[in-house]
C-alpha cells in the first residue's frame, strides 16, 4: 500500500524527470521562462501563415496564477501562458494625474499600425508609460486623428 510519503516521493521524481527531459540535466541552467512562454494570439493568427503577421511573440515570462503578474497555464499544454492581465495600471489616488499603465501588446489590433505591439517591450520588462489625463495635454500630444463624417442625406 502506498503511503503519503511514497506519493510525494514519486511525484517529486516524476517532476524532476520531466524537467530534466525538457530543460536538460544541469539544474543550474533551468529557467521557468524556458517553459512558461506567452504568445499574443490574434483572432486572425490562428493558422499558418497568418500567425506570422498577426501574432506577437513567443516570449519567456515569469509568474503563475498566484503571483502579482499572474500567468495561468494549462497542465495539458505545458507550460504556455494562456491567461494573464489584459492591462496593468498604477494610479495615485491623491493625484490622478500621476497614473501609469501598460497593455500587453498595443492599442491597435491592426498589425501594420505603429501601435500594434509598441507596448510589448514595456509589458515584458514590467514597466509602464505615463497616462495623460489632462485634455489640453492630450490634444497637444495627439499624433493621429481619424474623423468620420456621415454622408449627408
Amino acid at each position: 500500500m502506498e503511503t503519503r510519503d511514497d506519493v510525494i516521493r514519486k511525484s517529486l521524481q516524476d517532476a524532476l524527470a520531466e524537467l530534466r527531459q525538457r530543460l536538460g540535466e544541469d539544474i543550474k541552467t533551468w529557467q521557468w521562462g524556458k517553459l512558461h512562454t506567452v504568445t499574443f494570439e490574434h483572432l486572425l493568427g490562428r493558422r499558418w501563415p497568418l500567425d506570422k503577421i498577426f501574432n506577437i511573440g513567443t516570449f519567456p515570462v515569469g509568474g503563475t496564477g498566484t503571483t502579482v503578474n499572474n500567468g495561468e497555464y494549462r497542465f495539458h499544454q505545458p507550460y504556455a501562458n494562456v491567461l494573464g492581465p489584459s492591462m496593468r495600471e498604477i494610479t495615485d489616488l491623491s493625484d490622478t494625474k500621476r497614473s501609469w499603465s501598460v497593455l500587453p501588446t498595443g492599442q491597435s489590433g491592426q498589425p501594420f499600425s505603429a501601435h500594434f505591439n509598441d507596448q510589448t517591450p514595456l509589458w515584458l520588462e514590467g514597466k509602464y508609460h505615463e497616462l495623460i489625463t489632462d485634455w489640453r495635454e492630450l490634444n497637444r500630444q495627439n499624433g493621429d486623428r481619424l474623423v468620420l463624417v456621415p454622408e449627408a442625406r
